[in-house]
């Protein structure tokens, strides 16, 4: 990819694992359990979608203002990301979600 973000987010998600495979260790991304503090809702659901997020409170987040893979001020505010399944189209408040923390 050549936005910011999406480049950013593959190598986080593909590239750093494949590095340190190769310098022989195994990359575990770290995880934490949050519920979200507002409804998450998209149009397409045909693919996976990765998204900024920012705690708000103890175990609470809400997306960054995001605007697409082009948006790089939104990683800035970003603590970190969440995942959207394909076929998924929302995600209701107060739902737990994993977050990969920045």
């Amino acid at each position: 990819p050549g936005n910011p973000v999406s480049t950013y987010v593959v190598f986080e998600i593909l590239v750093k694992p494949f590095l340190y495979g190769l310098m022989g260790h195994a990359y575990c991304a770290p995880q934490v359990t949050a519920a979200l503090d507002h409804p998450v809702k998209r149009r397409k659901a045909v693919r996976l979608s990765t998204l900024p997020v920012i705690f708000t409170g103890p175990g609470r987040i809400r997306l960054v203002d995001y605007h697409g893979s082009a948006h790089i001020g939104a990683m800035t505010q970003a603590h970190g990301l969440i995942t959207l399944p394909v076929g998924t189209q929302e995600m209701p408040q107060g739902m737990d979600v994993h977050v990969r923390p920045l």
